[in-house]
């Protein structure tokens, strides 16, 4: 684009783990989904570089219930009821991350990312002041093939 900024985007497989533990019950839930994410990337650092942008989720319409303590969410893969819960997500992105040279035009990295969905995912009209928005922190690591 110009000296110091690219823009970047991708397709991730995204794995969520959620533990619930209100009022007796406890439960471990997870999930795998997709992500899109698209970002401006400062990269004026020799090895760090900062990056900004927005992502859309597409979420699991399944999850698997594991550790429960309780009778009333049984442990075993369910689907999730799209009439109180969406399965998408739209937000922002930002990103911190450091890149190594292994070879030309190959790098090692590591990406700390911070998403913040801007979608309310509860949907449920049985309780219409529940909310909630995707708050995630990401840490990446692998390696990076570059023109």
């Amino acid at each position: 684009m110009m000296p110091f900024f690219d823009i970047e985007a991708g397709l991730l497989s995204v794995g969520k783990k959620m533990k619930m533990d209100a009022a007796g019950i406890g439960y471990t839930s997870s999930s795998r989904g997709w992500e899109v994410p698209v970002m401006l990337r400062f990269t004026g650092l020799p090895i760090i570089d900062i990056g900004a942008g927005l992502y859309y989720a597409m979420l699991a319409d399944e999850f698997e219930v594991t550790d429960s303590n309780s009778g009333l969410v049984p442990n075993g893969k369910r689907a999730v009821d799209k009439n109180t819960t969406e399965t998408s997500d739209i937000g922002a992105k930002l990103s911190a991350r450091a890149r190594f040279e292994i070879a030309p035009l190959t790098d090692f990295l590591v990406d700390l990312s911070y998403n913040f969905g801007l979608k309310d995912l509860d949907k449920d009209p049985a309780a219409p002041n529940d909310t909630q928005k995707t708050r995630d922190y990401a840490l990446m690591a692998g390696v990076a093939f570059g023109f």
